[in-house]
């Protein structure tokens, strides 16, 4: 065992050198091409510092070159291959070592201070980068490649103004890729706060495009940007004017007067397009929402009511009403518009869907049928499965939560809610034991495979009670250990696994600590309370375990027979009056024989009273 520890020992030790190899080695990596970088600049006559030293100068006409020998050339040819097979094995001081080799073969290459450039910005030498990539440029400033890395650098290391600059030179000489310079001038020009350029620049992108709402959306925002609500509303008109059958455009703006407090605008906005629309659906539809948003309830009901009714919507418009009415207790719609709406559409799931809801929201748990019925024309609907098999199991019909949660696994297999329902029926049909723990593994491993720990160490925390339900101590035990793995301070597997080591006369110190964080955690928690008062009754510790059982009897235990049986024993060993420890087991023995759940104790708790003392 010392030897295959050593040994793990080392081998961590291994791979922490490796790592700080491999951080000193890319320190120094980086050094290098900045002393390389440094030494082509001054060679080629570029600063490498100051702003004022790195505008782009584009005077220089055309590009630059150097008559070279074949020879050189070959060699030439030869590093900067070998550059860039270096560049690829992110072997970047051997790069840099080949391009200079090529800059001294070629000091007016653009291309090798491209490559530099791109080297640079690999090891986040940004500043650098960007000197390499201007010498580039001025050699060959018609390159749009090297222009576009300029220009992209610039926009990252904040360098608004050359960046426009370069972008807009950029819309001349690549006319193929002006989408993408649009949208980056957009974003320089409103960070420059030139919102016109930025709206016209919009405009153009939407030429090559489509105009659409979310670019009337950015241009709205940026007039707002720049206080000027006029033309930002102008926007949306223009839309309006451009789509006038696309309501839209009517909602957006209705919404941004909404957003500024104008409320007066947004109806006239509304009652405008209902001169031109008086009854179009899709309008009424969007009134309707409008209206419910900003809290007038009932006349949303009523346009809700009008799409509904309207001849002219199509199902999705009526669906949309409906499913919007019904999403709000206050505007459920009567139980004859949902009868209707079955009835014009027997075999789609909204309507079903939408009626089940609005007599779950009026606590009719009936509803259920309804939703089953929505199911079996769209069994994809997660949320309404987990209602279903909830509902049937909360009602105890665990043959039908056992059919349902099997076919909601069928459509979800990887919701944790199903299998653990799944298991729970089985457990109460008393079906086969390892049915349960299966199903509860599953849904153990789906909440740890997403990383839902807390939850996870919940049901771990069920497996390990029912193991001991079981009479499993040790799996039990072994289970909430896993439990509080996933979480140490799942207070219910803290407390349950206390206690029963304190039944079991087991590592009573580990007990006292786990019970002492639940009690820690919640300090009023009469199943809390009682459990440590036994572990310290357990420890002989009576005055302690008398102060937390009379704590607990005051926080709600007064009907729970346990610990009214804990607390006669207690008071017993306190050396308490006879009256008050067999008025306690009396107490517990009554409300034992009016209950219907067996209890393993009752004979001995029957024999405390009839003897009138303790007995363990």
């Amino acid at each position: 065992m010392y030897w295959k520890r050593q040994t793990e020992e080392k081998a961590v030790l291994d791979i922490r050198a490796k790592s700080d190899r491999r951080k000193i080695v890319s320190a120094l990596l980086r050094n290098r091409i900045l002393i390389l970088g440094f030494i082509f600049l001054v060679q080629s006559g570029v600063a490498v510092w100051g702003k004022k030293q790195r505008e782009v100068s584009t005077s220089e006409g055309q590009r630059q070159e150097t008559v070279i020998s074949d020879r050189d050339q070959f060699k030439f040819n030869y590093f900067f291959m070998e550059a860039l097979r270096d560049k690829e094995l992110e072997d970047f001081a051997s790069a840099a070592d080949n391009l200079y080799r090529c800059h001294l073969i070629n000091p007016k290459s653009a291309v090798v201070f491209f490559e530099l450039a791109s080297l640079s910005s690999l090891q986040g030498l940004n500043d650098v980068a960007m000197s390499y990539a201007q010498r580039a440029v001025s050699l060959n400033p018609s390159n749009v490649r090297y222009k576009r890395a300029l220009a992209d650098l610039a926009s990252r290391n904040d360098e608004d103004e050359m960046a426009i600059s370069l972008y807009e030179e950029l819309l001349q000489l690549d006319s193929e890729h002006a989408k993408s310079y649009y949208i980056q001038l957009v974003s320089l020009y409103s960070s420059t706060k030139q919102y016109d350029k930025a709206c016209n620049a919009l405009d153009k992108y939407a030429e090559l495009t489509k105009p659409s709402r979310a670019i009337t959306e950015e241009k709205f925002a940026m007039y707002l940007r720049a206080d000027d609500k006029k033309k930002a509303f102008q926007q949306i008109d223009h839309m309006i004017q451009t789509y006038p059958e696309e309501f839209g455009y009517v909602s957006y703006k209705a919404e941004m007067y909404c957003m500024l407090g104008d409320t007066a605008s947004a109806d006239k906005t509304y009652q405008q397009a209902f001169k031109k629309n008086p009854n179009n659906p899709v309008l009424q539809y969007t009134y309707a929402r409008y209206l419910h948003s900003i809290d007038r309830k009932q006349q949303a009901v009523d346009h809700y009511l009008k799409v509904i009714q309207n001849s002219e919507a199509t199902f999705d418009v009526r669906a949309g009403a409906v499913l919007a009415a019904t999403s709000d207790s206050a505007t459920l719609l009567q139980d004859s518009v949902y009868d209707k709406f079955i009835s014009d559409y027997p075999k789609e799931y909204i309507p079903y869907l939408s009626k089940g809801s609005a007599m779950y929201t009026k606590k009719d748990s009936s509803g259920y049928v309804y939703l089953v019925k929505s199911l079996e024309y769209n069994p994809g609907q997660e949320n309404t499965w987990q209602v279903v098999t909830t509902y049937f199991s909360e009602h105890k019909m665990e043959d039908s939560t056992e059919v349902y949660c099997k076919k909601a696994i069928e459509n979800f297999p990887n919701n944790s809610d199903f299998h653990y329902l799944l298991g729970f029926a089985y457990k109460s049909q008393k079906k086969d034991t390892s049915l349960v723990f299966s199903e509860w593994r599953k849904s153990v491993d789906i909440l740890l495979n997403k990383e839902n720990m807390v939850t996870a160490s919940v049901i771990q925390g069920m497996i390990a009670d029912y193991y001991y339900e079981l009479k499993q101590t040790e799996k039990a035990f072994e289970a909430y250990e896993q439990a509080l793995k996933y979480n140490p301070m799942n207070v219910m597997a803290l407390n349950n696994y206390a206690y029963y080591l304190c039944v079991e006369n087991k590592d009573l110190a580990k007990a006292d600590r786990m019970s002492s964080k639940t009690i820690k955690s919640d300090p009023n928690n009469a199943t809390f309370l009682d459990t440590y008062a036994w572990i310290c009754f357990k420890q002989g510790e009576y005055v302690m375990a008398s102060l937390y059982i009379s704590q607990a009897y005051n926080h709600g235990g007064e009907k729970n027979p346990e610990l009214l049986e804990h607390y006669g024993d207690i008071l017993f060993k306190s050396g308490e009056s006879k009256d008050s420890y067999m008025a306690m087991w009396k107490k517990a023995l009554s409300i034992r024989e009016s209950s219907e759940e067996p209890y393993e104790g009752l004979e001995k708790l029957k024999l405390k009273i009839k003897k009138e003392t303790y007995v363990e």
